[in-house]
């Protein structure tokens, strides 16, 4: 059993993090008569959702400290897959697809897009449904085409790639999520739940340094530790460079990455051609991580 120190500790962390919520909607709190009176009520409604959200974090980590004596991390549960050729099985999916000549929606988290977001509307569903097909107005990001593939090559199962969606998919996170909020650490969790296992660090000017193979997943980090983007490692690596190549979901490099481009489902370029497009011109290239996906 714990002691009472460490659930003192553990309470205060909760709590502080609680605090700093609060403080962040009493910042805003002077602007409130100049906004409608359904957005000031939707912040308020939010504020208690993170209080809900904080209490549901302490039951759970308390009974999870019960059970095994230490502090519990509430990260997204990865894959339980132990098929140790899953990731080539997600890349030769890929691969057939970019043959395929198939094309999709490259979409975000806009609201004005959740219209044609099928799979996500897929994921969020208690019950497992058919796959959504992939076509012009099936629209995803880069990272979900993946979990597509991978739940279409039966990797990843309905309830695993639910697990990753958590934080949205409660009755009033799905109604802040229509009118355009997101949990604050949402590209956090993403990102954990893309890479759940051990990454590395892609250095692309050292030829020295660890290289993606076939099947790792490649993330660009996002300014604020988010998730910029994500694609798969082909195992193939170009030029004297050794330029790991891709398969990627993403209207770059054909064409500017606007959200609602309808471009080839899978791309197959490199790391260093996409970088530019990541990162933004004249800008310091962001942080790249590689590793195995959730499987």
């Amino acid at each position: 059993m714990p002691s009472r120190e460490w659930r003192t500790e553990l309470f205060g962390r909760l709590v502080s993090e609680m605090h700093r919520r609060v403080r962040d909607a009493i910042a805003g709190a002077g602007h409130v008569s100049e906004q409608p009176l359904r957005k000031t009520g939707a912040g308020l409604e939010r504020l208690a959702d993170d209080r809900e959200d904080l209490d549901k974090r302490l039951a759970r980590d308390l009974r999870w400290s019960d059970e095994s004596g230490g502090v519990g991390d509430a990260v997204v549960p990865p894959g339980s897959s132990a098929d140790r050729d899953a990731p080539l099985v997600v890349a030769d999916a890929l691969h057939r697809i970019h043959l395929s000549g198939e094309q999709a929606m490259w979409t975000n988290f806009l609201p004005r897009f959740l219209p044609y977001r099928d799979f996500e509307r897929w994921a969020l569903a208690k019950k497992e449904g058919p796959l959504p097909p992939l076509g012009p107005k099936s629209g995803m990001n880069c990272r979900e085409m993946i979990m597509r593939v991978a739940v279409e090559a039966k990797v990843l199962t309905h309830a695993q790639v639910r697990a990753q969606y958590r934080s949205i998919s409660g009755r009033r996170a799905l109604r802040a999520r229509q009118d355009g909020f997101l949990p604050y650490d949402f590209p956090q969790q993403m990102q954990r739940a893309t890479l759940p296992h051990d990454t590395q660090h892609l250095v692309m000017g050292d030829r020295g340094a660890p290289r993606p193979k076939r099947g790792d997943l490649i993330m660009w980090e996002g300014w604020g530790e988010g998730n910029a983007h994500t694609a798969m490692a082909t195992g193939r690596l170009i030029g004297p460079d050794l330029d790991p190549e891709v398969y990627s979901f993403w209207p770059p490099p054909k064409a500017p990455d606007i959200p609602g481009t309808v471009t080839d489902a899978v791309q197959i370029t490199t790391v260093g051609t996409l970088t530019p497009f990541v990162s933004g011109p004249d800008s310091p290239t962001l942080p790249i991580l590689f590793g195995r996906g959730p499987w």
